[in-house]
């Protein structure tokens, strides 16, 4: 078992003594102690370096622990380690302290969101219980996010998709992990606003253990997109596990978001989750100990009645309308009589909640019946009687949820506690209910949920009537400016156009009157500036509604609005506020624009809040800001001052953290970039190699490219070992994928082994046996390289691998294309031949040995040409890949010639006491011993030569 100390004393001296005592406890404790954890909360305390190690070795020598399991935890240390992201948890249920998302919601394992209270939804207790069936798809799920990292969860509504994203999320509570949950339905108008608050807290709270669940997705499929791409922008050993849960829109199979390969798992309710619902129903009602199960037939006729085919793989049930059939029949069934037609889920529906209503209050529940086909919430402004509110339905009965909505949670919005609900409360009316009559009345009411409630009916395939519904609202234009921003406007505006409810004339003379300009301006100023940047395009590109670009370019520019635009700069990530000011910058009437936030953002007052935004600004959109901060003039005070920022003590640590964790692919590119070299050169050198390392492991760099590229870099900038993580991933890995491509070459996997110097004998061999098929080897050695390329690959293969991992190049293929080489190569083509012989001995050290071959070979004369092309330069001191392999291929040579030939003396005695220093340099650096043999026999034979007069020999 593991040992445990804390203490609170306020002296260094009394830590010291009772660190002394615990090791005298570790040292005569039996069983011997596994690991040991020692924390001091003294903020004042805290030990250098030095000290811990001194105290962790002695732990480790004298009470006989690793070292890697001995942990001292001091003051600044302590609140370091808690404030990490998978603490969140910990900080926010037992310190108290408030650290929680501005937009997703800290999963609790009393009360899931909404806390529902309809008979037919589960409760807190059923999962609490584990009366909630938990279907087969949550292990497809689970496997995909494990796997994956994230997964996607399609289904028609009812089919029990939240009730499987609960399960998964109350799971990792039940573990003491952060899971964090999301129903965009709840988000109502506010939805235009998440867009960077959801990437925010993603950045914030990323951590791989922890999982983010954004439901409903259905209903804004692009925001959900953009919260998988920023998934995609983090390092895989950062990034949390991500499950995106909505209504099936297209197919049975599962719909795809479009341009996003995530894993998409299907969901089906059928016999078992319709056995599941039973039980749990039974249960929470009767409280009997053993309930009588229903046999397979049963079930089958069950699913037949709320679903359809039971033999058929796509059917699936709903289970609300079961739940109410269920809740109405369920002493008969207490009594095994199976009996449940559709009629008893409206009966029951009509009999617990109906009759409870009076006529206003069911006014108000047809209403929103209405909107809930659509998924949509019920905006209060829409009620048929206000007075009357939702006050039995929601307060007794639990089927309605309220939210607040609006910047300020200034409006009030109603939904059912679960849309299928709609469908039947609409087929339990005591009067027939007029869908289209209702929605028109609810779109006059409150016209953003009218364009909201168009663009639905739209998608669901009733174009008539969303045209109907636009007709209407475009009676006056200017409802268009009652949405939350211009984004919306302008989607809205979309959709006007495409269904042609009003020509677009009509809007751009109503928005440009002088009346409504207060009204634009102010849409303008809450909408993001990457959002208003599309508009501003938009309307200078559509004839129709030039004059709203002029109206609104010129109202941008005044005075009065500089304060509000700037803050709306302040919010932005860095790579939308780079693109919103290189179009302000181009675009000649909004020149002001761009004059005005060039000189509030170089303010010292808005540095700090600048500097924040950069800390969660993806790496390579910060790097994109920068440069364009230094080339630009009006920006250079700006750049000057963010990087300045950047260095200091409270940001650098961040920022070092971002690098850590970015992906390669970012990070080769803004260490290649001429902006900021001094500050990432600076950060890359501070990165701390264990961190890296773990970072790195934890996951799968794909990008080859960027790999190699990195690597380059960072050998450039003296920090080449951390090269070796990534490379370690990529060797791990071992998928074919990855490097059965024509981009992908030799070149690439002899960097790869020569990088991943802590790979296993067990991880080369799995890898080689994976990648270097005969196929892919064949393609590599016969096509896929030039003749310098592949001697170079071959030689860092020599180099990185032992002689017994070497067979899988050694192939008939390699031997024909050196043959091939050495019979072409024209006699006195110097060039060619230095290539060809160097092929020639990178072959022969991999282990490729020829027994004879004809060809031209080069004459004494040619050799000495030959040889200047790699000339040792004065200021070398050690060999180089290319003149080893030119000599390898020298005493190729002539073992495989009838007649000697020899080389100036000159250049004989250069390349030996490069070889001698080579040898005795790695010599000191205890290499392998078929590198050092290599190297011995090398040596012995050039000596040989020597004492022949440089007469090469056998």
């Amino acid at each position: 078992m593991d040992g445990v100390e804390a203490t609170t004393d306020k002296s260094k001296s009394k830590i010291w003594r009772h660190l002394e005592d615990d090791i005298t406890k570790a040292r005569d404790r039996t069983p011997k102690l596994s690991g040991f954890v020692f924390v001091s909360g003294q903020p004042a305390i805290q030990p250098d370096a030095d000290e811990l190690n001194k105290w962790r070795q002695r732990f480790a020598d004298e009470a006989g622990l690793e070292l890697e399991c001995v942990d001292l935890v001091f003051g600044g240390q302590l609140v370091q380690e808690l404030a990490r992201p998978e603490f969140a948890r910990t900080r926010a249920e037992i310190l108290g302290l408030t650290d929680l998302p501005a937009w997703f919601e800290l999963v609790r394992l009393s009360v899931p969101p909404g806390s529902p209270q309809a008979e037919f939804i589960p409760t807190p207790d059923d999962y609490a219980r584990g009366r909630v069936h938990r279907p087969l798809d949550a292990d497809r799920v689970l496997g995909h996010l494990d796997k994956e990292g994230r997964a996607l969860v399609r289904g028609v509504g009812a089919s029990g998709k939240t009730v499987l994203a609960w399960l998964l999320a109350l799971d990792t509570a039940r573990a003491g992990l952060p899971a964090y949950y999301l129903d965009l339905a709840q988000l109502g108008e506010q939805v235009v606003e998440a867009g960077n608050g959801l990437e925010d807290d993603m950045v914030r709270f990323a951590h791989p253990r922890a999982l983010f669940i954004l439901d409903n997705i259905h209903l804004d499929e692009r925001l959900a997109k953009r919260l998988a791409v920023a998934w995609e922008g983090l390092v895989i050993s950062q990034r949390p596990r991500l499950l995106l849960v909505g209504r099936e829109l297209y197919t049975g199979r599962g719909s795809p978001i479009a341009g996003l390969d995530i894993p998409t798992v299907p969901l089906r309710a059928r016999q078992a989750e319709v056995r599941g619902v039973y039980r749990r129903l039974v249960w929470r009602k009767t409280g009997l100990a053993t309930i009588a199960e229903p046999p397979p037939e049963v079930l089958d006729r069950w699913v037949m009645t709320f679903g359809g085919d039971p033999t058929s793989p796509v059917t699936t049930t709903d289970l609300i309308a079961f739940s109410a059939a269920v809740l109405k029949r369920l002493p008969n069934l207490v009594n095994q009589i199976w009996t449940l037609t559709e009629n008893d889920a409206i009966d029951e529906i009509r009999e617990a909640y109906l009759k409870k209503l009076d006529d206003r209050e069911t006014h108000n529940l047809m209403r929103l019946a209405a909107m809930a086909e659509l998924d949509l919430s019920l905006p209060e402004a829409a009620l048929a009687d206000h007075r009357a509110g939702f006050d039995i339905a929601s307060r007794q009965l639990g089927l309605v949820f309220l939210e607040h909505a609006g910047a300020r949670e200034e409006y009030v919005r109603y939904r059912l506690a679960h849309a299928a609900l709609g469908r039947l409360l609409l087929a339990a009316a005591y009067a027939p209910v007029d869908l289209a009559n209702e929605q028109r009345v609810i779109a006059r009411a409150h016209p953003p949920t009218g364009f909201a409630l168009a663009n639905a009916l739209a998608v669901a395939g009733l174009p008539g009537r969303a045209q109907a519904i636009l007709s209407m609202l475009m009676e006056d234009p200017t409802r268009l400016l009652e949405l939350p921003n211009l984004n919306s406007s302008l989607n809205a505006l979309r959709l006007v156009q495409h269904h042609e409810a009003v020509p677009l004339s009509e809007i751009g003379r109503v928005w440009g009157d002088s009346n409504n300009r207060p009204r634009l301006v102010e849409r303008a100023l809450v909408t993001p500036l990457d959002q208003l940047q599309s508009f501003l395009a938009y309307a200078n590109n559509t004839k129709e509604l030039n004059t709203v670009f002029d109206t609104l370019t010129a109202e941008l520019s005044k005075q009065q609005n500089r304060g509000r635009l700037t803050e709306r700069a302040l919010l932005a990530y860095l790579g939308d506020l780079q693109s919103f000011l290189a179009y302000a910058e181009k675009t000649k009437k909004l020149k002001t624009v761009f004059d005005t936030l060039a000189i509030e953002l170089g303010k010292n007052q808005y540095r700090e809040r600048l500097v924040e935004r950069a800390l969660l600004t993806s790496l390579g959109d910060l790097q994109s800001f920068l440069a364009y901060a230094e080339k630009t003039k009006k920006l250079k005070a700006v750049f000057d001052t963010q990087t300045a920022e950047l260095r200091k003590d409270q940001y650098w640590g961040r920022l070092v953290e971002r690098f850590i964790s970015a992906p390669l692919g970012q990070l080769a590119n803004i260490l290649s970039a001429d902006s900021a070299k001094d500050l990432w050169s600076a950060v890359l050198v501070d990165v701390d190699l264990e961190e890296w390392e773990r970072n790195r492991l934890l996951g799968n760099e794909a990008d080859m490219s960027a790999f190699v590229k990195f690597q380059q870099l960072a050998s450039a900038k003296g920090r080449p070992e951390l090269a070796a993580a990534p490379a370690l991933t990529l060797l791990r890995s071992a998928d074919p994928k990855q490097w059965h491509h024509e981009v992908i070459g030799l070149h690439h996997l002899s960097h790869v082994l020569r990088c991943a110097t802590k790979r296993t004998d067990e991880e080369t061999r799995r890898f080689l046996e994976r990648i270097v098929t005969a196929d892919w080897i064949e393609h590599q050695v016969q096509s896929g390289a030039r003749t310098g390329g592949l001697a170079g690959s071959l030689l860092a293969l020599s180099i990185s691998l032992p002689p017994e991992s070497r067979m899988p190049f050694l192939r008939s293929s390699l031997r024909e294309r050196v043959i091939k080489e050495l019979r072409t190569t024209p006699s006195g083509e110097f060039v060619a031949w230095s290539l060809t012989l160097s092929l020639l001995g990178a072959a022969a050290a991999l282990g490729l040995r020829l027994d004879s071959v004809e060809a031209r070979w080069p004459r004494d004369e040619d050799l000495a040409a030959i040889l200047e092309l790699r000339i040792s330069r004065a200021e070398q001191t050690t060999i180089a890949p290319l003149q080893v392999q030119l000599w390898l291929g020298l005493r190729e040579m002539e073992r495989l010639r009838d007649d000697a030939v020899s080389v100036p003396l000159k250049q004989g005695d250069a390349i030996l006491t490069l070889w001698r220093a080579t040898h005795d340099r790695a010599v000191a650096q205890s290499p392998p011993v078929y590198l050092r043999e290599a190297n011995a026999g090398m040596i012995a034979w050039l000596e040989r030569c020597e004492a022949n007069g440089w007469r090469l020999i056998q």
